[in-house]
């Protein structure tokens, strides 16, 4: 068994992560509380599963009509329902994959929006390629889900610049893009990494390189030329890098990454688990596993959980978007989705990158839906290593399918 195999390591330096445990001695470290009457967070999750089908199945359908009118949708667990934004007469294979859901018993509701999916990003990418919209402080671009138009995020360190009389960050941008913009200002994101842990193959470990410390992502297969691989964070390191885990015994050798708008790294290794760690972080007790049993794309609204080797599973996240090219505090530009833990309590910190972000529909399986990128915000949390590491309430993170595109071929390893 993988736990016992494992368990002299384990009682060294613990790397589960918990998303159930609160943690005394780390106030931001708890895990939310529901008044009653309110579901559970793995009650929502159970909730999304025929809610993440159903919303495949209108990806699916989108992606198949080029003049279509899809703006983004809504995921509502609670309510069991997914909204749809719509521009224009509601006709064409989405209509139709609609039809043919609600069949099932899903909810849908489909609503007005001023802009389509496509409309946004095209805005979205032109005001990232914009240099004047960078040098006033935009940092981020994210096309609103109900098609109304862009979220422009301008670092706060640039607030002095965003208040010249020529123009501010977000008017530039709206200048640029020719839609809706609603400005917002943010820390920048920092990519997490660099903490003193240990681990194994699963995800949520801890792996280092010559210079770097974060945490295992997802295990891949590539069954065509018979090779594994377990993805962390390119930001943690290089193609050619050589990993250990947390023991310092290697593991295996980069020998790939996502293109440079990603942030996967793929060390080859010998064996790999089709599982990730949950419960608490490292070095603490109450350790243990979950099988991945599927692949699924992430939903503005969809609730999710993050199980980094530092800060341990963290659960009730929403997703609110994604961006594209987010400007990092390291000066590069990444495409990743955004979420927020929704009481404010802690989802990732530095040492978590890399990290699985998932969903679970029934609580002793999950769902893969990506990997732990950063976070902004200056808060702090405590470590059983450095005393004091930074961490956020919200994080961003790279999308699963967009890592294994990398290689055509390239898989998630999951439960038969």
């Amino acid at each position: 068994m993988r736990l016992s195999k494992y368990a002299a390591l384990f009682a060294i330096a613990g790397i589960f992560a918990s998303s159930s445990n609160a943690y005394a001695d780390d106030p931001t470290l708890v895990h939310p509380k529901f008044s009653s009457g309110v579901a559970s967070e793995y009650e929502i999750m159970a909730r999304q599963v025929p809610l993440v089908e159903a919303q495949k199945k209108i990806t699916t359908a989108v992606n198949s009509d080029q003049n279509s009118g899809y703006a983004g949708t809504w995921m509502d667990a609670p309510n069991n329902n997914l909204t749809i934004y719509w521009k224009g007469d509601f006709t064409g294979p989405v209509a139709t994959a609609v039809t043919e859901i609600r069949k099932g018993g899903v909810q849908i509701v489909v609503k007005p929006a001023k802009f389509t999916q496509k409309q946004l990003l095209e805005a979205a990418r032109r005001v990232s390629a914009d240099p004047d919209s960078r040098a006033a402080g935009v940092v981020r671009v994210m096309p609103l889900y109900d098609g109304s138009g862009l979220e422009i995020a301008t670092a706060r360190a640039d607030a002095k610049a965003l208040v010249t009389p020529q123009h501010s960050g977000s008017d530039r941008a709206r200048q640029v893009a020719g839609v809706d913009v609603k400005p917002i200002s943010v820390d920048r994101h920092v990519p997490y990494a660099r903490e003193n842990d240990s681990g194994a193959m699963f995800g949520g470990a801890v792996v280092r390189s010559s210079n770097a410390i974060c945490s295992s992502g997802f295990s891949l297969v590539w069954p065509s030329i018979g090779k594994r691989y377990l993805v962390t964070a390119k930001h943690c390191g290089t193609v050619g890098s050589y990993w250990a885990n947390g023991q310092n015994i290697g593991i295996g050798k980069a020998e790939g990454a996502t293109p440079d708008a990603q942030d996967g790294l793929f060390i080859n290794v010998t064996s790999s688990g089709n599982a990730i760690y949950d419960g608490p972080g490292a070095n603490r007790a109450g350790q243990f596993s979950k099988m991945v049993s599927a692949v699924s794309p992430n939903t503005p609204g969809e609730m999710v959980c993050t199980s980094g080797a530092i800060t341990g599973a963290m659960c009730g996240i929403r997703v609110r978007g994604r961006v594209e090219n987010a400007v990092g505090a390291d000066g590069k530009t990444y495409n990743v989705w955004v979420g927020e833990q929704v009481n404010g309590y802690t989802a990732a910190g530095q040492g978590d990158s890399g990290g699985p972000v998932f969903s679970t529909g029934n609580g002793s399986e999950v769902v893969a839906l990506g990997i732990i990128h950063g976070g902004s915000g200056n808060r702090t949390c405590s470590s059983p290593y450095s005393g004091t590491y930074r961490c956020s309430s919200d994080i961003q993170f790279t999308d699963i399918n967009d890592v294994v595109a990398t290689f055509p071929g390239l898989q998630v390893q999951v439960s038969p």
